[in-house]
């Protein structure tokens, strides 16, 4: 697998303890939650995340999450340091 942005968020977010973060998407979309899953591929780290829309962190079910490719994602921010990740 080739190391990308996608290996680069996924070890971010197994480093913070607030895994809440803003997504800003391809399509101007921007979305407030957590990523709870991911999907690999033989191209990319990861490819698809699973994401769910939420305030506070729960006990979260990745059946329910809205399925977003990596390549749509141009910005996270992350509320536990307010780092901010570009693609």
């Amino acid at each position: 697998m080739l190391l990308d942005k996608s290996k680069i968020l996924y070890d971010k977010l197994d480093a913070v303890s607030n895994k809440k973060v803003k997504l800003h998407l391809s399509n101007q979309e921007i979305k407030i939650g957590f990523l709870v899953g991911f999907f690999h591929s033989d191209s990319f780290f990861v490819e698809r995340w699973i994401f769910q829309e939420a305030e506070e962190e729960a006990v979260f079910n990745p059946e329910e999450g809205e399925i977003i490719k990596h390549k749509d994602i141009l910005e996270v921010f992350f509320f536990d340091d307010n780092l901010q990740i570009l693609f």
